[in-house]
């Protein structure tokens, strides 16, 4: 799975794996982030928060960004302050929306 993906940030303490998350998609247009798993022990922190700002950030130039996520109110406060609109919730989790068109690239 890993070998697969686009992209992979970690989240470490010391030698210890704690975080994790996903990018998968193209290049050109859209990417989805996802697989943001941290430990039990670390959850609640801002292992969950740098690791999708980093994701963010070194996708900035990608204009369709789809964050699958949990649905929960933490994570809807923070990805609606970073400019994530919530585009659709389900079972699984929450489908996280952002679309950042550049005025050059419309007609």
């Amino acid at each position: 799975m890993i070998l697969n993906t686009r992209q992979v940030f970690s989240a470490w303490d010391k030698e210890e794996l704690v975080g994790l998350a996903r990018v998968v998609g193209e290049e050109a247009y859209k990417v989805y982030i996802q697989d943001i798993l941290v430990k039990k022990d670390y959850q609640g922190g801002k292992i969950e928060y740098t690791l999708l700002k980093k994701a963010l950030e070194k996708n900035a130039q990608i204009p369709q960004k789809i964050l699958l996520t949990e649905s929960s109110r933490n994570v809807i406060r923070y990805c609606r302050k970073e400019g994530f609109t919530v585009s659709e919730q389900e079972a699984f989790g929450l489908i996280i929306n952002e679309y950042s068109i550049k005025k050059e690239d419309t007609f």
